[in-house]
């Protein structure tokens, strides 16, 4: 069958603890009294208290998230949903570093958790933390948890899920052969901002430190043990069209290559690729209940006739009480990539001071990096859309900021 474009934004599929016996089932209580999940015919605890914070990019603000917070509330119940509201001026075009912005957010999660704490009182009910950022969101919230976690302690809080839309983990280098080769300028602009010179990967470190997104990615760096505590990791991303994120970096697989795309009128969306999930999950389900192919390896992978599709969204309401993922994985496998042509290829690029691209040429990245994320198992999800005659700003695509996209 041919693939149809979503015209649409999609119904979420509605979820409910019986839907996940591994998630642990929600016991009624009397009114006054704390929820009480079941694990597996346990004897029942207290549910944790799921706070999801929201990460937004450059040039961004809290309201970007006002699609995506009215769409959490309707299918994440009780869940406390807090946009970070602090960020706006110093995440405007070349201000503050990343490092700073991480900083900024920390102060403001830390202070959220501390109020969420106070109104609970002498409760014994756990925290469990989610976060989703958008670009260079979801790098601030990498940067952000150390921190979080230093003033906190380690034993306050759980982390639940990461969810990245558009986010440069590999940063914004591109070939200079490549159509994207200007991202490249970004490192000259150190003499008014450290912003774009970090997501460019060329900042110097005081004190011999690597440049900031390696910090974030160094395998024996507080940055990667603490995204490692979360229990699933996804990064979202579009396969093209995005003037700013390429897909390879965004999901950190510079071998994932797709056909060139055939002519699409009118406006619509549709998931192209996905890896990383567990048969079980709520995702996975809905997606075979609305007869998408997903299996194989082929370049072409998309939702199959007119039915509504799933959102990364209602994957924050699986596993809520299951075990973190603990394997490897390595990026995920194109038409043209083995697993042992994948693993010799990091093997070579993870080289000390070795950079290396990807196969179409839009990311150039330290080998290292890539490594050492992908020693972390991700869900990754790659989106196309279209809009004739062109999207204002694809980039935005993903958070659904109506005002910038006209879909």
């Amino acid at each position: 069958a041919q693939a149809v474009w979503l015209k649409q934004p999609p119904a979420l599929p509605r979820l409910s603890g019986s839907d996940f016996p591994s998630a642990g089932v929600m016991e009624p209580s009397p009114a006054g009294q704390e929820p009480t999940s079941r694990l597996g015919g346990e004897t029942p605890c207290l549910a944790p208290q799921h706070m999801l914070f929201f990460v937004h990019g450059m040039g961004g603000t809290e309201v970007d998230w006002d699609l995506w917070v009215e769409v959490a509330g309707e299918i994440l119940s009780g869940w406390r949903l807090r946009p970070v509201t602090t960020l706006a001026e110093g995440a405007r075009f070349m201000k503050n570093g990343v490092d700073a912005l991480a900083d900024q957010a920390a102060v403001e999660i830390v202070a959220a958790v501390r109020e969420e704490q106070a109104q609970a009182g002498g409760s014994a009910r756990r925290l469990m933390l989610h976060f989703i950022g958008h670009s260079m969101g979801g790098l601030i919230a990498r940067g952000a948890l150390p921190q979080v976690f230093r003033e906190l302690g380690d034993d306050t809080c759980e982390l639940g899920h990461y969810i990245s839309l558009s986010t440069p983990h590999l940063g914004v280098q591109a070939s200079w052969t490549s159509g994207h080769f200007w991202k490249n300028f970004s490192a000259l602009t150190g003499i008014f901002s450290q912003q774009c010179v970090q997501l460019a990967v060329s900042d110097r470190g005081e004190d011999g430190r690597p440049p900031y997104l390696i910090a974030l990615s160094e395998s024996e760096g507080e940055f990667l043990e603490v995204l490692s505590r979360f229990r699933t990791r996804t990064c979202v991303s579009l396969v093209r069209g995005d003037p700013l994120i390429s897909m390879c970096s965004g999901l950190m697989s510079p071998d994932l290559a797709f056909e060139p795309p055939k002519w699409e009128s009118g406006c619509g969306w549709r998931f192209e690729f996905r890896s990383g999930f567990d048969a079980s999950s709520s995702f996975e389900r809905a997606l075979n209940e609305r007869g998408a192919d997903f299996s194989g390896s082929s370049s072409r992978h998309s939702v199959q006739g007119k039915a509504s599709a799933p959102s990364p969204e209602s994957e924050l309401a699986d596993d809520e009480d299951s075990s973190p993922q603990t394997s490897s994985t390595s990026a995920p496998e194109s038409s043209s990539t083995t697993p042992e042509s994948e693993q010799r290829r990091q093997s070579r690029c993870a080289r000390r001071g070795a950079w290396s691209q990807s196969a179409d040429g839009s990311c150039r990245f330290p080998g290292s990096m890539l490594s050492a994320l992908n020693s972390l198992p991700w869900r990754r999800i790659a989106v196309s859309m279209t809009h004739t005659p062109t999207a204002k700003n694809a980039h935005v695509f993903l958070i659904g900021k109506g005002t910038e996209q006209h879909m």
